[in-house]
């Protein structure tokens, strides 16, 4: 059997075998109809969406119905995913989009991590917690849906954001419980949105509306951006951060979490401008990879990996030799993303060099038939590159930041692609009374003291931190053929690595791409995996390779969509994470 007549087949036998019932609750319209089915992988024409939950799905695929394009539909299910994943997304968060523009045949990137308020400086990192105001970061989101429309849509804000309004007025089922609640229940108005009234978080299968939230969207679709970064929700932020809506019985909490009132001031947010950026882009067994700058993560470390990566037959080898070196590579590169990337505007990111091939060559001659022991040294990506193959060194324990994302992949009926993550990395908790959102908690990724010397991600005024989000397009002599994306902090890049190879490398179609198991090494001593892939792979890769491995939950939650050959879209939800949906405009038959 060909690979595209596989590949067919697999998708539309998955496409049945993969649709789950959605939980029997009344429908997002109010109508007290059933919940439609939640769908994992959908084949067809028209378009494609695939999202965190069905009701963001849906209002992607009706802009595509109505002639919107791929950005217009993007920004639309995102802000829907502001309702539904509420603690990843939403107006109070920071988003990167990365773009195939299919008529001009030529990848764009909008985007910014969330800088650090002006009166924010290094020593506010110091025991700064994940709760609480002091760790919030100037909001990015909202620009970058306004951006992306104004540059690259068919359509308004205020008509993107017209689903997310109905949605948040009508409600939505709850598919995975509301994350963190005891940070939440600390302050007055997440707890008043979030909570029952017998401070119980709703639960799932309930249908939950966020009326704030909507009227927070008919402010911005009314006066753009502009009505977010001035006046009454500006306003509204200031107060919340610098009087957090701190609960009566939560002061015994904020005293042993040491919560502070943060430093974000209205010239802040009204100063702020999106900075314009590029996306990465390296070659790899003939496709175009495109992904996120500095500073983020995402797109170097992954692409850096691919460069080493290209110089193996991973296809050729058996599946634990190809396995043992797509792990190695990753060492090598979290290496140089701990020593190396950093917010470029306020330090020297030697971007070209982590990704030229010369410098991969480098790399790649460490990766020998035994694990290295890790955490392994960065190395050094200045030019000229010999062919002299060093030790790989001892390296240093990166400070783990937990977070969490909601990703969006879009691929329109011409060809335009979108690659949408967004995050509040795991939120401060405090939802902005009045307006129901949360805001982010970005400060807290920011090392909180230095690693080494040139540590390129501590904390400054005005400073963005560095962030794993990697939105990526794939594209082949000048056609998107996928578009991925994953949630889950610092696993984003392993799991987009392991997706990438086991789709273009190892042949397998989206959907077996996604569902395969995982491993995520970060440069550390032990490589956390999954059970399924330790049961599979795990005993086989310590006995010959001496790799180390420590069993966890699930890693990375995926949406993606490929187009195959004869211009059907598979569009794939990862099963991982509870929620998941994916959807064409018109369903093959």
């Amino acid at each position: 059997m060909s690979q595209f007549s596989r590949s067919v087949t697999i998708a539309a036998a998955l496409a049945i075998a993969l649709t789950v019932r959605g939980t029997a609750a009344l429908a997002a319209d109010g109508g007290g109809r059933p919940e439609p089915e939640l769908q994992r992988v959908a084949l067809g024409t028209g378009g494609a969406v695939a999202t965190t939950h069905p009701a963001a799905t849906r209002a992607g695929i009706e802009i595509l119905r109505r002639g919107g394009n791929a950005v217009d539909a993007a920004v639309a299910a995102a802000a829907v995913s502001g309702l539904t994943n509420p603690g990843n997304n939403g107006p109070g968060g920071l988003s990167y989009m990365t773009i195939y523009l299919s008529h001009q045949q030529r990848a764009v990137a909008i985007g910014d991590r969330a800088p650090a308020p002006a009166a924010f400086g290094p020593d506010d990192r110091k025991g700064l917690v994940g709760t609480g105001a002091l760790s919030v970061g100037v909001p990015t989101a909202v620009m970058v849906w306004e951006r992306a429309l104004e540059r690259y849509g068919t359509i308004s804000l205020r008509r993107a954001l017209q689903p997310a309004i109905t949605v948040g007025r009508k409600g939505f089922v709850v598919l995975s419980a509301f994350p963190r609640a005891d940070r939440l229940k600390a302050f007055t108005s997440s707890r008043e949105l979030y909570f029952d009234e017998n401070l119980e978080p709703y639960p799932v299968g309930s249908l939950f509306r966020n009326p704030d939230l909507a009227r927070t969207y008919e402010l911005i679709a009314k006066g753009g951006a502009a009505a977010f970064y001035r006046g009454p929700i500006a306003r509204a932020i200031v107060d919340s951060i610098q009087n957090p809506p701190l609960a009566a019985d939560a002061r015994q909490y904020a005293a042993e979490a040491a919560l502070r009132p943060g430093k974000m001031a209205l010239a802040d947010l009204a100063a702020y401008q999106l900075p314009a950026i590029s996306p990465t882009r390296v070659r790899y067994r003939g496709y175009d990879i495109y992904s996120t700058p500095p500073p983020e993560s995402g797109g170097s470390t992954v692409s850096e990996a691919l460069n080493i990566l290209e110089g193996f037959d991973l296809p050729g080898s058996d599946r634990a030799l190809a396995l043992h070196r797509l792990i190695e590579a990753s060492k090598l590169a979290f290496a140089d993303r701990a020593r190396y990337v950093g917010d470029p505007r306020f330090v020297d990111v030697p971007l070209e060099e982590l990704l030229s091939q010369g410098y991969a060559d480098k790399r790649r001659c460490l990766i020998g038939d035994t694990a290295m022991k890790a955490p392994v040294a960065p190395g050094d990506p200045t030019p000229p590159y010999d062919t002299t193959c060093p030790a790989s060194g001892s390296g240093q324990v990166e400070v783990e930041h937990v977070s969490s994302t909601d990703h969006v992949s879009v691929v329109d009926r011409w060809g335009n692609a979108v690659s949408f993550t967004s995050t509040n990395v795991s939120s401060s908790g405090v939802v902005v009374p009045g307006y129901g959102f949360f805001l982010n908690n970005e400060m807290t990724n920011f090392n909180p003291q230095p690693l080494f010397e040139g540590d390129p991600n501590l904390a400054e005024t005005g400073k963005r931190p560095r962030g794993n989000m990697a939105p990526t397009l794939v594209v082949r002599d000048g056609h998107p053929v996928l578009s991925i994306g994953v949630a889950g902090g610092q696993t984003i890049q392993t799991t987009v690595l392991g997706i990438l190879v086991n789709h273009l490398d190892f042949g397998m179609p989206l959907p077996e791409a996604l569902a395969a198991a995982r491993a995520s090494q970060q440069n550390t001593a032990s490589t956390p995996a999954e059970p399924g892939f330790l049961d599979r792979y795990g005993g086989e890769l310590s006995a010959r390779f001496g790799q180390r491995f420590s069993s966890t939950g699930e890693i990375g939650v995926a949406q993606g969509i490929s187009i195959l050959p004869d211009g059907r879209f598979v569009a794939v939800a990862d099963a991982r994470g509870g929620g998941g949906d994916a959807r064409v405009v018109v369903p093959a038959e």
